[in-house]
Formats: C-alpha cells, sequence, structure tokens
C-alpha cells in the first residue's frame, strides 16, 4: 500500500543518526537539562537501564506497547489512557500458487476482496502486483480481525495455512492442490511483538474519556491543564514529547487516523 513510503523517503537525510535494533523501555525528564532521556537495556537481564539525551521525543510507538514502558506518573488520566485502552486483533495468512489460476477461470478475478462464510477464514484478497501476468501469484488467502482473530491465532501454524489451504481449494478445485507451491506467510498482529495488536479499538466510555486528551499532541493537553495547577515539572516534559499513531487521532477508520497523526 506504500505507507511505509514517507518514514522510508526521510531516511537519506537522518541516516547517520539512525539506531536500528534499541527497545526503548522508558522515558523520564530531567530538570538540570530540561531534556527527555530514552531508556533500553542492550540484555534484558540487565538491572540498570542505559539511556540517552534528546531535545525532543516523537513517540510513534502503539499504547499497547508504551503501557510496559517505564514513564513519569503524576496523575491518574494520562496512565489509564495508555494502559487500558483496547486494541483489536487481526491475522493475515498468504499462500504462493506456481500460476494465478484465480485470472484465467471462467469469471477471472483481478484484484479485490471477498468473504466467506468458512469458519476462520473471512476475507480473500488478490493482491494487484503482476496482475495477469505469466509465473507464480499470491492470493491473500484469509484476513480476519476482532474476536475471531484471537481464536485464530491460538491454533497452530500447521492447522492455520492447512485451513486456508482447504478453503481455497473448496472455491476452485483440485488446481488449488495442484498449483500450491507450498510457501507461506503469515502476520499475526497480537502476538507481534512490535504491535501487540492491529489498530486501537476503544471499548463505551474510552473514545469519549481519553481520545479528545489524546489527540491534543498525545494527552498533552490534559497534562498541561493539570501541571500548570499541580505538577510543573510535568509542563515541561509533556513540552518535550509529542505522541503520533492512529490511537491519537480524533475520528475516522485507522488510515485517516494515521495520517492526521503524521500531520
Amino acid at each position: 500500500m506504500g505507507l511505509d513510503s514517507l518514514p522510508r523517503a526521510s531516511v537519506p537525510h537522518i541516516k547517520e543518526r539512525i539506531t536500528y535494533g534499541r527497545k526503548i523501555t522508558g522515558l523520564r525528564y530531567s530538570n538540570e537539562t530540561s531534556k527527555v532521556s530514552l531508556m533500553w537495556r542492550d540484555d534484558p537481564l540487565h538491572t540498570v537501564a542505559q539511556s540517552e539525551e534528546y531535545d525532543y521525543a516523537v513517540v510513534a510507538v502503539p499504547f499497547s506497547k508504551v503501557r510496559l514502558w517505564r514513564i513519569p506518573t503524576y496523575s491518574s488520566l494520562p496512565p489509564r489512557a495508555i494502559s487500558t485502552p483496547n486494541y483489536d486483533q487481526a491475522c493475515k495468512v498468504a499462500l504462493q500458487y506456481k500460476i494465478r489460476f484465480w485470472e484465467t477461470q471462467e469469471n477471472p478475478i483481478f484484484g479485490g476482496c471477498g468473504s466467506t462464510d468458512i469458519p476462520g477464514v473471512g476475507y480473500v484478497c488478490y493482491p494487484a502486483y503482476k496482475v495477469n501476468s505469466t509465473g507464480p501469484g499470491i492470493i491473500l488467502g484469509s484476513y480476519t480481525s476482532g474476536v475471531p482473530a484471537r481464536s485464530v491465532v491460538a491454533s497452530s501454524e500447521e492447522d492455520r495455512v492447512a485451513l486456508i489451504q482447504r478453503a481455497i481449494v473448496e472455491f476452485y478445485g483440485e488446481i488449488a492442490n495442484e498449483q500450491w507451491t507450498g510457501n507461506y506467510d503469515r502476520q499475526f498482529w497480537e502476538v507481534d511483538e512490535h504491535q501487540t495488536g492491529a489498530w486501537a479499538s476503544p471499548t463505551v466510555g474510552q473514545q469519549e474519556l481519553f481520545i479528545p486528551r489524546v489527540a491534543q499532541n498525545g494527552v498533552q493537553h490534559d497534562l498541561h491543564w493539570r501541571a500548570h495547577k499541580h505538577h510543573p515539572r510535568l509542563d515541561l516534559l509533556c513540552s518535550r514529547v509529542c505522541r503520533a499513531r492512529s490511537h491519537t487521532a480524533p475520528t475516522g477508520p485507522w488510515p485517516h487516523r494515521r495520517c492526521k497523526a503524521g500531520c
């Protein structure tokens, strides 16, 4: 979909200052330097965290991961806005075939998605990459989300892939067995260590309570209000930290949220 085009475009300008492979575990503010420190451990068993100071921090990490960080706590709402919002699960399984037989059938399919009532399958999609060409092709054999996806992710990888392959055979007949390469890939967002959920999906009450505050520069609005009255140090922290991701935008589906949050 090209959703990574914007961050990739910035890499040539800052590549000498990028650090990869560092898992952040905390954030703090220094009164002495008026800067923000990010903390990490090269060895997860190290009791003392390493840290480095920065003028500002743009936190584009989902709250499903930030809730495991050590961060300053000066009022009750910001921690709850991070620790309690619900995240939905989503699962995708893609299968590779030797030829694109779905494009040569009596009623050919060129891209798009369809749904099925086969339990655990959800949507079946046909990527437009190299559409109507010869050679191998990919079918996104399953795209499920929400509660059904949680049941799916609990099954073994072997059972999951077999279920989707059987479904494709049910759709297209024996040609799907003949042409399957045995290659596949899958993504389960809830068990992805960098995501822990596919997208923010606030439950009843969470949207009204948390999103208006989070949308103001990542809980900054509420933090500022409380900081002026009770915690001057917190006001300084908020001015140095900006949260950016779909969970920080107030309205719209996740693509709209992410565009707004990015801007």
